[in-house]
C-alpha cells in the first residue's frame, strides 16, 4: 500500500460507522452520509484487499462533504452550493458559466489556492485548523470561530480529539452527543422537580440541570443521544430552546473529583479586546485546565455578531445572554482569535489561559480548573449588577457547570470571581462605587453557594486600571478599590496595578502578551487565596501578594513610609521609568501637594522621604501612590500613572521573567 502524506486514521478512529460498510484497513477521508471511504492521496484498500471507492482529485481540490452526495468540492458559489467537484458516483459536477464562483480567500468551505493538499478539520468560518499543506507540512492552528470546529469528513458540530485526530467526544450536527464512555446509567429520564426546575432522573439518583430563567414553556424532552430540551420564555422576541448535555463533562479525565471553577466579570479588558493574536494558541494546561466548548469568552460572538461591548444582542432576543450551545461540554482552555468585522476590532488572548498556568499547579492532582470569562466592553458596575444579562450569565453558567459536575460525580467549587473593571467607572462617586460593590460581592456569595452547597465568601479578586487619565488627572477609583479590599479582606482581594502592562496604541486595553502576564499574576494571586480559604487561615489584604502601604508617620520634614513588601523593596526605574517622586506624593484634602525630596529605601520594607514644609496640625493629608498622571496621557509604565517601588519577589512567568509585586494605587491617611 502506497504511502501517503495527508494524516491517515484507522478505520477504529472513525466513531459509528455503518456496519454494512465494508470495512477498511485505512482511511483518509469519510463522507458523512454513507460512511463511504474517498480518498485524496494515495491508496486505500479494505481488509480483504479490495480497493475501496476512491477519488484522486488534482492539487488543489479538497475533498470535502458539505452535502452527502459529494466526494470532493473546490468551489462554491455565494451560497455555499458547489459548483465544481465530483460526486460520489464520480460524475463531475461542471462549473456554471458564471466566472464569479469563487468567494473571497476565508470565505469558502473549499482550498483552491493550491496552497492545502488535503484538510481534515475546519473551524466555524471553514478556515483550515488541521490538514497537510501542498509543500508536506503539516497545517494545525486554532479555531477562529471555537464553538464549532468542523470536520469535514463527518457530521460534528464540535468535537474533542485525540492526538490521532480519532473523536473522544462531541456532539454531532443533529444535536446528538458522541460519549468519550458510556456514563454509568444507561437511561435518564428529564422532568420538573417539585421547585419547578428541569432535572433528570435514572434508577439510581436524579440531576438538577437547571432553574428555568424566565417561564417553562414546553416539558422537557431527552433525544436518543442525550440532549435534554425545553423551552423557557424570559420574556424576549420568542422563547428560549435551551439544552443540556448529559454526557458534556466526559472529556473531564476520570482522576479529576473536583473542579475548581472561576468566573471573570468586568470590560473590555476581561475578553481580550486587543488581545490579538493570541498568545496561547494551544491547550494551556491540558486535562487539568477546563473551559466550555464555546471557548474563554463564553457568551456568543463571531465575525459578525459581537455580544462582547455594549448595546449587542443574541439572536433569541435576550441581550447578551449565554446560549446553552456554549456550555454544552467542557474541553481543554486554550485561546482563539475573532475578528468582528463590523468594528474593524480583534479579540484574542484572555487573562484565563495565564491565570490557569499559574494557579493549576498549586492545586491537587485529583482537582481540575474551569475558567470562564463574561465581561462585556464598558460594562459599568450598574451593568452588572444581580438581574443584568452579565450577572445572569455568571449564574447560568455556574449552574450549568455544577449539573455537568454532579453527573459525572464530581464536586464543583467557586472560590472566587475576577474582576477587571473600573474604566467606565472612573468618573463616578466612589462611596457609591463601593456600596454597590459590596452588594454584588454578596449576591455572588448567595446566589453561587445555592447552586454549589458552598458556605465561605465568593472572593471578588480584582486588578487595578490604569487608563483614567483618558479624562482625569488622580486614580481616585482604583485607590477606593484597594481601600475596600483592605477594610474586607475576606470579600475582595487586589492582585496588581496594570500600569506594568504594556498597551495598545490607544492607551486603554493592554497588549497580548501583557494580558497574559496579567493572568499569570492572577493565577498566582488566587492560589494563594484558595489555599488560605482551605486552611481556614484568615485572609488579609495582602494574602494574594499586593504590594500596598501599611503606616504612614510624619514627624517634623522626615516622613517614613511602612509596606507590605515580603521581600526586599526596590526602586526600579528601568522597569518603570520616574513619574516624579517616584510615584509618591503627599497632600491634603483640597489637592494641595507638597513637595518630596531625598526618596529613598531603608531596610527591607520602608520608604523614607524629606517633606518640603512640615504639616499642619488638624489638617488631614495622605500619601498618594500611583494615584496620579498627566490627564490625556496612555496608560503604561513609561506614560501614565505610576510608581517605581517593587519587591524583589523569585516567582518567574512562563517566559522566565519576574513576577515582581508592584506598589498599588492607593490613598493612605497619614495618621
Amino acid at each position: 500500500m502506497a504511502d501517503i502524506a495527508s494524516p491517515i486514521k484507522t478505520l477504529g478512529a472513525f466513531p459509528a460507522i455503518d456496519p454494512t460498510v465494508p470495512q477498511a484497513a485505512t482511511a483518509d477521508q469519510i463522507a458523512d452520509g454513507e460512511t463511504k471511504v474517498s480518498m485524496t492521496v494515495g491508496e486505500r484498500v479494505s481488509l480483504a484487499g479490495i480497493a475501496v471507492s476512491a477519488v484522486r482529485p488534482d492539487v488543489g481540490f479538497v475533498p470535502v462533504f458539505l452535502d452527502e452526495p459529494f466526494a470532493f468540492v473546490a468551489a462554491v458559489d455565494a451560497s455555499l452550493k458547489p459548483v465544481l467537484g465530483s460526486d460520489l458516483k464520480g460524475s463531475l459536477i461542471a462549473p456554471p458559466t458564471d466566472p464569479n464562483i469563487n468567494l473571497p480567500a476565508g470565505k469558502i468551505p473549499v482550498f483552491a489556492d493550491e496552497n492545502v493538499l488535503s484538510a481534515e478539520q475546519v473551524d466555524g468560518t471553514y478556515r483550515v485548523i488541521f490538514g497537510v499543506a501542498i509543500d508536506g507540512t503539516l497545517i494545525t492552528q486554532p479555531a477562529v470561530v471555537t464553538i464549532a470546529p468542523i470536520f469535514l469528513d463527518e457530521p460534528w458540530l464540535v468535537a474533542d480529539v485525540d492526538a490521532a485526530m480519532g473523536v473522544i467526544s462531541g456532539v454531532m450536527k443533529d444535536g446528538t452527543p458522541y460519549p468519550r464512555a458510556a456514563i454509568p446509567e444507561q437511561v435518564w429520564m428529564p422532568y420538573i422537580d417539585a421547585a419547578g426546575n428541569v432535572a433528570v432522573l435514572s434508577e439510581t439518583r436524579s440531576v438538577r440541570v437547571a432553574k428555568p430563567q424566565g417561564t417553562l414553556r414546553s416539558a422537557a424532552a431527552i433525544s436518543a443521544g442525550g440532549i435534554v430540551s425545553w423551552a423557557d420564555d424570559q420574556g424576549g422576541a420568542r422563547p428560549e430552546l435551551r439544552k443540556f448535555n448529559v454526557s458534556g463533562s466526559a472529556s473531564v479525565p476520570s482522576a479529576i473529583t473536583r473542579l475548581v471553577m472561576i468566573p471573570q466579570m468586568g470590560q473590555s479588558n476581561g475578553i481580550g479586546s486587543g488581545g490579538y493574536p493570541s498568545v496561547t494558541r494551544t491547550p494551556v494546561r491540558p486535562a487539568r485546565a477546563f473551559m466550555f466548548n464555546g471557548g474563554a469568552r463564553v457568551v456568543q460572538g463571531d465575525a459578525t455578531l459581537n455580544n462582547w461591548e455594549q448595546g449587542s444582542a443574541n439572536n433569541n432576543g435576550q441581550s447578551r445572554s449565554i446560549l446553552d450551545r456554549q456550555i454544552l461540554t467542557l474541553t481543554d482552555l486554550f485561546e482563539a482569535d475573532v475578528l468582528v468585522s463590523a468594528q474593524s476590532n480583534w479579540y484574542g488572548e484572555t487573562s484565563l489561559s495565564g491565570a490557569a498556568w499559574s494557579m493549576t499547579p498549586t492545586l491537587a492532582s485529583n482537582i481540575g480548573l474551569l475558567m470562564a470569562t463574561f465581561a462585556i466592553g464598558g460594562a459599568s458596575l450598574s451593568q452588572q449588577m444581580p438581574g443584568s444579562p452579565m450577572y445572569k450569565n455568571v449564574i447560568r453558567a455556574v449552574e450549568r457547570a455544577k449539573a455537568l459536575c454532579d453527573m459525572a460525580g464530581i464536586v464543583l467549587e467557586v472560590p472566587a470571581v475576577l474582576w477587571n473593571q473600573g474604566e467606565a467607572d472612573r468618573n463616578g462617586n466612589t462611596e457609591t462605587y463601593r456600596t454597590n460593590w459590596r452588594a454584588l460581592q454578596a449576591a455572588l456569595t448567595t446566589d453561587i453557594n445555592a447552586i454549589t452547597g458552598g458556605v465561605g465568601e465568593v472572593v471578588i479578586v480584582f486588578d487595578q486600571n490604569a487608563s483614567w487619565t483618558q479624562s482625569r488627572a488622580t486614580g481616585d477609583l482604583p485607590a477606593a478599590q484597594l481601600a475596600e479590599a483592605i477594610a474586607n479582606p475576606t470579600k475582595f482581594q487586589v492582585v496588581m496595578p496594570q500600569y506594568i502592562l504594556s498597551y495598545r496604541t490607544d492607551g486603554i486595553h493592554t497588549d497580548n502578551v501583557s494580558i497574559r502576564k496579567r493572568g499569570e499574576y492572577e493565577g498566582r494571586a488566587l492560589g494563594k487565596i484558595r489555599a488560605a480559604q482551605q486552611a481556614a487561615t484568615p485572609l488579609t489584604a495582602i494574602t494574594g501578594g499586593a504590594l500596598i502601604v501599611t503606616g504612614v508617620v510624619a514627624e517634623g520634614a522626615a516622613l517614613t513610609i511602612s509596606t507590605s513588601a515580603a521581600s526586599q523593596l526596590v526602586i526600579d526605574t528601568t522597569a518603570v521609568t520616574d513619574p516624579g517622586q517616584y510615584g509618591l506624593r503627599v497632600f491634603d484634602a483640597a489637592g494641595n501637594e507638597i513637595a518630596l525630596s531625598d526618596i529613598a529605601v531603608s531596610g527591607v520594607s520602608q520608604i523614607t522621604a524629606t517633606l518640603a514644609s512640615a504639616l499642619t496640625s488638624g489638617t488631614s493629608y495622605f500619601l498618594g501612590v500611583a494615584d496620579k498622571g498627566t490627564v490625556g496621557a496612555k496608560a503604561g509604565p513609561t506614560t501614565g500613572p505610576r510608581s517605581c517601588f517593587r519587591d524583589s519577589s523569585t516567582d518567574v512567568g512562563s517566559d522566565g521573567a519576574p513576577l515582581f509585586n508592584w506598589a498599588s494605587v492607593q490613598q493612605f491617611q497619614i495618621q
